[in-house]
């Protein structure tokens, strides 16, 4: 059975015809299924754990990247398919995942094509794409208890990336992009240097470091950190890698 988690901003009058559209093309794809809308009065882990209570094996998220992540978050610890229908404005997720825009992306799921990604584990919270760690933040990281790396510079990039820091305003998809299937997370210091305009912008290649498992710790005090789109996160932190740890479907042209 499918569930269709319809995040709050979707249900907007201005989206009414694409949902419309969305809604019909699964009814003639022979998809559809239980729809559940998200709200400031109930939980979205609340209502998915419900729709999987009722037999729901598929939960597909019609939003945006964020939408994604809070489903993602709440099926990661049981055996479901997850999906994604983009409603609005630019998914990095769709592009990644070779999933088409609103009613397109009906299509995608048809096809059921179905891969199985791994996941990141750090502090207990559940990360797909990356942790950032802010520059002018000095921070050690063990990795798999053989060695410790620290930044060269104050001003680099840290990434910590199982599917690469996709929310990251200078993301390039050619470039940045990681294997989230090869059981490992990678650890990147990124040289940056100030234009003559002040931006931030890439100065050479990164230096890459890849492991299983990792423990990041503040030099002098404790350091936050974003996760995804927006889990903050502080040191001590301990990451893992969760191999092939959850199924996602997929578009033909997916990057990975």
């Amino acid at each position: 059975m499918y569930l269709y988690v319809y995040d709050a901003y979707v249900q907007d009058a201005k989206y009414e015809g694409v949902l419309a559209n969305i809604e019909n093309r699964l009814i003639e794809l022979g998809i559809n299924g239980k729809v559940e809308r998200l709200s400031y009065l109930k939980s979205p882990s609340e209502l998915i754990l419900e729709g999987l209570k009722r037999g729901a094996r598929t939960v597909v998220a019609v939003g945006n990247d964020d939408t994604f992540k809070k489903v993602l978050t709440v099926v990661s610890p049981y055996d479901i398919v997850v999906g994604l229908i983009p409603v609005g404005g630019r998914s990095r997720v769709a592009e990644v995942f070779g999933i088409g825009h609103e009613q397109k992306a009906c299509d995608t799921l048809s096809m059921r094509l179905v891969q199985t990604i791994d996941l990141l584990e750090a502090n207990q919270h559940v990360v797909f794409s990356s942790i950032q760690i802010p520059s002018r933040q000095m921070v050690t990281i063990e990795i798999d208890g053989r060695y410790r790396v620290t930044p060269m510079h104050f001003r680099d990039n840290i990434t910590i990336s199982n599917l690469g820091p996709l929310f990251r305003e200078d993301f390039d998809l050619k470039h940045d992009l990681r294997d989230p299937q090869d059981g490992l997370a990678d650890v990147e210091f990124q040289p940056v240097r100030r234009s003559m305009l002040g931006k931030p912008r890439k100065a050479g290649k990164p230096s890459v470091f890849s492991g299983k498992h990792f423990v990041v710790v503040g030099q002098d005090e404790k350091v936050k950190m974003i996760a995804d789109l927006n889990t903050k996160l502080v040191t001590p932190l301990t990451i893992n890698v969760l191999p092939c740890a959850q199924k996602v479907i997929v578009g033909k042209k997916r990057k990975f």
